[in-house]
């Protein structure tokens, strides 16, 4: 994926506030996919959706490591004709929930025992790192209309709600909420106000403007997703990340406290490894 960051400030911005308590137990997986829906080619038939190779993010600065194998990996052939994937519809994505390496083992034995497996252990083990994390610890929201978003983040900031994320996309916005900080009334409060949204037109009432987002990925901020630049925004609402620590308007997690603090949206960048790269 050659020149696949657009914003390097975003992507590391991301980085440190989302991989902060990443740890070799409880890594992030990050990996690349193919998505037809941004493939304009006339095909006859257009390849099958796909996914390349899984990393784990163990610390913020693994972010830019993965990026720079998948690099090394290019370019991305659909197996079928050996034709390459156009560059559009390359998208990175990140999990939301960390991954929980010591169940994945478990349920990796279980599975070797049970069933004569194909593939390496290590993509084996990898696909079980991105099947099983902890227990869920977001709401995860997709937006399918950006004037939409806008409503939504003034009933967030109205109701004192602040998200852990909010990624503007090409086509909307992932907006993540921390359910610790979400109390029972008010998730009522919010699962009303999301069905006021109603249904994306022309789809025939199937699909909501806005949805709670089952999976586990939501696009990297900072890369390419069908030419458009993933943005990671600073809302009315602010931002919360992580545990504990206040810092300015945002809560981040309590390793993301080494480096700098940016003025402008009082974010502050973590590990040390990262402050050299934003210079």
């Amino acid at each position: 994926m050659d020149d696949c960051i657009g914003n390097r400030y975003d992507l590391l911005r991301f980085a440190s506030l989302w991989y902060a308590d990443a740890t070799p137990e409880n890594p992030y997986i990050v990996c690349a996919a193919y998505r037809r829906k941004y493939d304009t080619r006339d095909l006859a038939t257009k390849p099958r959706p796909a996914m390349f190779k899984r990393m784990t993010i163990t610390a913020p600065g693994d972010l830019l490591k993965a990026i720079k194998s998948y690099e090394r990996l290019e370019p991305f052939y659909d197996l079928k004709t050996g034709v390459p994937y156009p560059k559009n519809t390359l998208v990175l994505f990140s999990t939301v929930n960390r991954s929980d390496r010591r169940e994945a083992t478990k349920s990796l034995v279980c599975k070797l025992i049970q069933t004569d497996f194909k593939g390496t252990a290590e993509t084996l083990m990898m696909g079980e790192l991105a099947r099983i994390h902890e227990n869920s610890r977001f709401i995860h929201l997709d937006i399918d209309c950006k004037e939409a978003y806008k409503r939504f983040d003034r009933f967030l900031h109205t109701n004192n709600i602040r998200a852990a994320c909010h990624i503007e996309t090409c086509n909307g916005f992932h907006v993540i909420l921390a359910r610790n900080t979400i109390t029972k009334q008010m998730k009522h409060r919010l699962h009303e106000e999301i069905r006021t949204y109603g249904f994306v037109p022309g789809k025939g009432g199937k699909d909501p403007i806005i949805s709670y987002t089952k999976g586990n990925l939501l696009p990297v901020p900072g890369t390419y997703q069908n030419n458009f630049i993933v943005r990671l925004t600073t809302p009315r609402s602010n931002i919360i990340v992580g545990t504990n620590v206040i810092v300015g308007n945002a809560i981040v997690g309590a390793n993301a406290i080494v480096g700098k603090t940016y003025d402008d949206d009082n974010i502050v960048i973590g590990s040390s490894a990262l402050v050299d790269e934003i210079g």
